[in-house]
């Protein structure tokens, strides 16, 4: 979706059996997570303590959320991987800080019965589509269980002023480059002082920051999604170095880039 208020953009969907073979410790990732299995047995564990996913459910697992995976039970595990546009990671981390579970739809089950024949490939159009609108529909029952502050926070969000809007937009089209505050000022027609001012206020954070997590969240999805060296990735994201990259990404996520690469699997 090019809009960057919209909920969702970019999804990898999959079925695969599972066994001891998905019990991988402490995960952490910058995209949402929707599990659904077909049998009890499956669980994450977080600090404070087990969170069972019982099969017939849909379970969602928010992006920086830590856990480890637990599993002993040979199971039919059903996967979504999301990005969730439009809201910075600090307010994701202070809105959603727990996994999600929520009862079975129609639209889950129409995706489950179609990967379960195998009539389709993952990548077809109309699965991609029925796909998509169950990330949104299982969103938007968690958007719904939002306390009223919360969701006043929410809406705020999906709602950046037109002011920075501009900027917004310049972003999406020049990163993984980083462009200067100077450019995204201007893009606004704005004074770079009073243009931080109005980005902070409308978004949370400082334009600089939102960049560097923009740019840490798309360098996660190639470490996990393509076979390009770190060294290749850091550079791709204007970082002087590996170490300079690892420094800033294991800050932001909790884990190093090799360790977070690791974690494809769930």
């Amino acid at each position: 979706m090019a809009d960057e208020r919209s909920p969702t953009a970019r999804h990898s969907q999959r079925r695969r059996p599972i066994d001891s073979d998905w019990n991988i410790t402490d995960v952490c990732s910058s995209y949402w997570r929707l599990y659904i299995n077909n049998r009890d047995g499956t669980a994450v564990r977080l600090a404070r303590g087990l969170h069972p996913l019982p099969a017939g459910r849909i379970h969602l697992i928010p992006a920086y959320v830590r856990f480890s995976c637990v599993n002993a039970t040979p199971i039919d595990h059903y996967y979504i991987h999301f990005d969730l546009l439009g809201l910075t990671p600090l307010l994701q981390k202070s809105l959603f800080a727990e996994p999600l579970s929520m009862p079975l739809t129609p639209t889950s089950r129409r995706v489950l019965s179609r990967h379960k024949r195998g009539q389709t490939t993952a990548d077809s159009p109309d699965l991609l589509c029925l796909t998509q609108a169950l990330v949104l529909e299982s969103l938007a029952q968690a958007f719904a269980g939002l306390t009223q502050a919360s969701r006043t926070q929410l809406i705020a969000a999906f709602a950046v002023p037109s002011l920075v809007q501009p900027a917004i937009r310049l972003l999406q089209q020049v990163l993984p480059a980083a462009p200067s505050v100077a450019d995204l000022a201007d893009a606004c027609s704005m004074s770079e002082d009073h243009f931080i001012r109005c980005f902070r206020q409308a978004v949370g954070q400082t334009p600089a920051r939102y960049v560097l997590q923009r740019r840490l969240a798309l360098a996660a999805r190639q470490l996990l999604y393509t076979t390009d060296s770190i060294e290749t990735i850091a550079t791709r994201h204007q970082f002087s170095n590996r170490f300079h990259f690892t420094r800033a990404f294991s800050r932001e996520m909790g884990i190093a880039p090799a360790a977070y690469r690791s974690a494809t699997r769930v």
